[in-house]
């Protein structure tokens, strides 16, 4: 059984990896008068705080850690144009305890981070780097089921490339 259900949940990350294709603009300019990305999250919640440290340069986790005390807020629709250039985001929220009630069995928790550009997130208090994002294949983390209704904080690393950066 256990095998079965696993075999569902990668065909599960297929679709989801279909839709996706289908809801990004830069792939499919008329996605924003579908609204397929109503289908494939039924629930949102905007993240509790970010902030971040602008044009950083090249500095790593620990780095970037030990300045966050600099960081300025941040929301979504800020621009980060420059060429070439690396911030750092701080991120924190909580998934709403009832969510558990309207998810399913299946389900998963997606942290979603679309910056239009090359990002890397962070487990804030191991520094341990999580996954890459990317355009337009990867710009979501699966941070569980629908028993994982907990507080998160991640670091995230974004580099423009001057065509991009905003989110």
């Amino acid at each position: 059984m256990s095998t079965m259900k696993h075999c569902m949940i990668q065909k599960r990350n297929v679709n989801v990896d279909r839709l996706r294709l289908l809801t990004d603009k830069s792939n499919f300019p008329i996605a924003d008068k579908l609204d397929l990305a109503s289908q494939l999250y039924r629930n949102t919640e905007e993240v509790t705080k970010l902030t971040v440290l602008k044009d950083t340069g090249i500095i790593n986790f620990d780095q970037a850690k030990a300045e966050e005390s600099k960081a300025q807020p941040a929301k979504k629709g800020d621009s980060f144009g420059e060429s070439w250039t690396t911030h750092w985001f701080f991120v924190e929220f909580t998934i709403p305890a009832e969510w558990a009630d309207l998810a399913a069995e299946e389900d998963e928790y997606h942290f979603v981070w679309d910056s239009g550009c090359e990002a890397s997130i962070y487990d804030y208090d191991t520094g341990s780097y999580l996954q890459a994002f990317s355009i337009p294949r990867r710009n979501y983390y699966i941070l569980g089921n629908r028993s994982d209704t907990k507080s998160y904080k991640f670091a995230i690393e974004m580099a423009c490339n001057g065509m991009f950066g905003n989110f």
